[in-house]
């Protein structure tokens, strides 16, 4: 499944940083989440973006195709705490890591590069959206690229999350480093016991394939004002969910 994809799809994440404000520099076609430019007509923006349109392995999906577990990868996570960098890049706030904190799965190391929102979720479960998810992107040696998601609902403060969401740039900006500003990755994204996984693609144009994905069941808390707040920083940037086709999705244990 991942061959030849991971190459194009490491590029791809170095290029994007996993938003379009990269390719609006480029003079590449602009897309977005809504009208001409949404995400039904991603495909027909440009050519490199014709997998998001013929693409079978498509992301976001919903979830709730699981309908009793499977097999699961083997993950252990070995973060580290470091200083806030943060940048919207016209599409979605992000978090730069660059301390060497990574995943093993299934004994392959992979480095965790950055994480970044989307408002409302991508993901859903038998239908259901909730008001955010939150992406840790991580990538290996080879180029693989591993994603572990989580849900984030309006049930709680969440310290770790709010100090992130109150220098959440409201604009497409560079990133700007915040010395003083400790972020802990454990702190935000729990070890993954409980999650589904399966085999999709960037939910992003040009939607290369060949991702692993693991989304926890269970959601973070964040307060609603939070969540509030970095809807408004973003605008709603979820693509909607693509058919699983013969996909594998291996359920929560």
């Amino acid at each position: 499944m991942f061959g030849r994809k991971v190459a194009a799809v490491s590029a791809t994440l170095v290029t994007l940083a996993w938003g379009g404000a990269a390719l609006a520099e480029a003079g590449k076609p602009a897309w977005s989440y809504e009208g001409d430019n949404g995400p039904a007509r991603w495909s027909a923006l440009a050519s490199e973006f014709a997998v998001c349109g013929a693409g079978k392995e498509q992301s976001p999906i919903d979830l709730g195709v699981a309908d009793a577990p499977g097999k699961q990868p083997r993950v252990v996570v070995e973060y580290k705490p470091l200083p806030l960098t943060i940048l919207h890049n016209g599409h979605t706030v992000e978090v730069v890591v660059a301390n060497g904190s990574r995943i093993v799965l299934d004994g392959k190391p992979y480095e965790l590069l950055q994480f970044h929102f989307h408002t409302p979720s991508e993901h859903k479960v038998d239908g259901k959206a909730y008001p955010a998810e939150v992406h840790f992107v991580h990538r290996s040696a080879e180029g693989g690229l591993a994603v572990i998601g989580a849900f984030i609902d309006g049930t709680a403060a969440n310290r770790a999350l709010a100090d992130i969401v109150a220098y959440a740039p409201t604009t497409a900006t560079a990133p700007r480093t915040y010395t003083w500003v400790t972020i802990d990755p454990s702190r935000i994204m729990p070890p993954p016991t409980a999650f589904w996984s399966y085999g999709g693609s960037l939910t992003t144009p040009p939607c290369s394939e060949g991702v692993r994905w693991m989304v926890q069941k269970a959601p973070l808390p964040l307060s609603r004002e939070h969540i509030a707040a970095l809807s408004k920083a973003m605008g709603p940037n979820a693509r909607p969910v693509l058919p699983v086709g013969a996909r594998q999705v291996a359920a929560p244990r």
